[in-house]
């Protein structure tokens, strides 16, 4: 099976793993307010609740996934997207990019906060203590790669940047050539 070829069935645990990372991150950045709230990137928000007026962290990314295009993603990765749906809790901007052709997904995830570093900080020390931690220079402040899951962690500032190609878990080498291509212009995205 080629990394092209990956259908969402085979791909379903990575994304579940996918999100609880997203979710831990989210957690350990702070807790609390409204619940999420999911809209196409630029669109309205199916709650009441909108990215700016809900007195959270996320608020201060400003709908990175607009400024994320699917184009520009695509690229990166060699697939065509579609627009990227945007999910908003309280410190966190979730991007998830669908592939038109096989449904291949693509996560990239903002978190915003006082906690973003130690949070960081923590899943770079499970990466280690797993034996999945690739460093990676040259992007934002510090970033490193979890081989396991062909995901990208990127601390730029106060903000993290989770770059998650969970259709290419099979093929760690070209899962991060791909991170690294999209990691400037996800960076280029924060408000």
């Amino acid at each position: 099976m080629t990394i092209r070829n990956c259908i969402v069935t085979r791909c379903s645990a990575m994304l579940v793993i996918l999100a609880g990372v997203a979710m831990i991150l989210t957690l350990l950045a702070g807790c609390g307010g409204a619940p999420a709230t999911t809209h196409p990137s630029g669109g309205q928000p199916t709650t009441a609740a909108s990215i700016g007026d809900t007195g959270h962290p996320a608020d201060a990314l400003k709908h990175p996934c607009a400024r994320l295009s699917a184009a520009t993603v695509g690229a990166a990765v060699n697939l065509q997207l579609n627009a990227p749906t945007e999910l908003d809790s309280f410190a966190t901007v979730q991007c998830d990019y669908t592939a038109t052709s096989n449904g291949a997904e693509l996560v990239v995830a903002y978190t915003i906060g006082s906690d973003v570093v130690q949070s960081y900080n923590d899943a770079r020390q499970t990466a280690t203590q797993n034996g999945t931690e690739q460093d990676v220079t040259g992007i934002g402040d510090q970033a490193f790669f979890q081989t396991d899951l062909a995901t990208l962690y990127v601390l730029k500032g106060n903000r993290s940047i989770v770059i998650g190609l969970t259709f290419a878990a099979g093929d760690p080498v070209t899962a991060l050539a791909e991170a690294k291509q999209l990691a400037p212009a996800a960076i280029a995205a924060l408000p």
